[in-house]
């Protein structure tokens, strides 16, 4: 009987001082990998359609794993919504496909956000955004 009382509280401040810690543990927000993918043009910007948004402040990765033609890109985050402004300065990608660039500025939490590129003959884009991020 001493046993099975000793056992059970054991158990339970286990249990308890776990609990806790996953707590902590999901109170942080995850850095997650999304993909994004659209077409760019010779003769305007083009925004992607997708929207994302941020989990917590702080700075967004991307990377570029794709393009149809070996051609530079700019690519810089802008808000969401029709008169959308830019919330990053312009990032030429310029290294090899899979490294990561970070923008030079840090998003708010809560901040809803679409990716836009600048006038470029690369084609068809695929590309991934690293961060405190989820879709929209």
């Amino acid at each position: 009987m001493r046993k099975s009382i000793a056992t059970t509280l054991v158990v339970m401040a286990l249990g308890g001082s776990l609990g806790l810690t996953a707590t902590q543990a999901s109170a942080a927000p995850a850095t997650k990998v999304l993909p994004f993918n659209f077409n760019t043009n010779e003769v305007q910007k083009v925004e992607d359609d997708a929207k994302f948004k941020t989990t917590a402040a702080g700075k967004v990765q991307f990377t570029i794993t794709k393009k149809t033609y070996d051609h530079g890109i700019g690519i810089r985050l802008i808000t969401c919504g029709k008169d959308w402004k830019s919330l990053t300065g312009w990032k030429e990608f310029k290294k090899k496909k899979g490294d990561y660039y970070t923008f030079d500025k840090s998003l708010k939490k809560n901040q809803c956000f679409r990716i836009q590129a600048g006038r470029s003959w690369a084609g068809y884009i695929d590309g991934k955004l690293k961060g405190k991020i989820k879709k929209a």
